[in-house]
């Protein structure tokens, strides 16, 4: 979405329509001057547009399309772990979006999400302005064997005297103990880390979007993820956010320590 508007400039595009699903068109509001109009698209007809994208048949009847630009940036790399795209170490998700899917100039200008009057603080009662840690403990791109740390940390932090939140995606899921749960739009929980101030998460996509809210943000990685450079969030352009990412260790409490250090205090730069 950053890049949308750069690639219908680039590629003189009259109209652009976005097809997406239903549970991602509330991120549509953040990019208001990026695209023409949008479409919902159920979940089992896109997967099976970009099946079909994933075979050089598919690409070749796709290609004579010249009305439709399928850009999946995810997919396109993550065949056999990763291991395509780790023959090319200094390659970022960042790069194979820009110059892989939209073919782009190294110019080009990436817009950044907007949530001023878009996203709503209403549905999440006493949030502390500046005061709120938002916990983002739930991803599927890096799973983290267990959430001790997320429970542990959030015991120091309430002792600290923040607010400490847990975001939830799905039904699935629980919040950490001793934090509130709470389940928001990716537009209202944008407002929500810019209101509340924190953010501390397992490496997410929703993280690639957070990383554009001004907040200090804690990305955490597993130990032995092998991919912090390839998804590293300091290689995002324009980044408003503080962001420490830390590989957890079998040292919880040094990590949490390293953590707590960072939010209250830190050097505000993105390591």
């Amino acid at each position: 979405m950053g890049y949308l508007a750069e690639y219908k400039k680039e590629k003189g595009k009259k109209h652009i329509t976005v097809c997406t699903t239903s549970n991602l068109t509330n991120l549509l509001p953040l990019y208001q001057n990026s695209f023409d109009d949008y479409i919902e698209v159920p979940s089992k007809r896109l997967y099976e547009l970009l099946a079909l994208a994933a075979t050089n048949f598919g690409t070749h009847i796709l290609g004579k399309l010249k009305n439709i630009t399928l850009i999946n940036p995810a997919d396109a790399f993550v065949e056999d772990s990763f291991q395509y795209i780790m023959r090319y170490p200094h390659v970022r998700l960042k790069d194979c979006i820009q110059y892989g899917c939209l073919q782009l100039q190294p110019t080009a200008t990436f817009i950044t999400p907007q949530s001023s009057k878009y996203g709503t603080m209403a549905k999440v009662e006493g949030v502390e302005r500046k005061r709120t840690v938002l916990l983002c403990p739930y991803a599927r791109a890096a799973v983290l064997d267990e959430i001790g740390i997320f429970t542990s940390l959030s015991k120091t932090l309430k002792k600290l005297g923040f607010m400490v939140l847990t975001n939830i995606s799905d039904s699935s899921q629980e919040p950490v103990k001793g934090t509130k749960g709470v389940s928001c739009t990716l537009a209202d929980v944008f407002s929500l880390v810019e209101t509340g101030g924190y953010v501390v998460g397992a490496r997410s996509g929703l993280l690639d979007l957070l990383v554009y809210a001004e907040c200090k943000m804690v990305a955490i990685y597993p130990e032995e993820n092998k991919y912090l450079e390839f998804f590293n969030l300091s290689q995002m352009p324009q980044i408003k956010a503080d962001v420490l990412q830390l590989k957890v260790s079998e040292d919880v409490q040094r990590d949490i320590e390293t953590i707590i250090s960072f939010l209250i205090g830190g050097d505000g730069s993105c390591r």
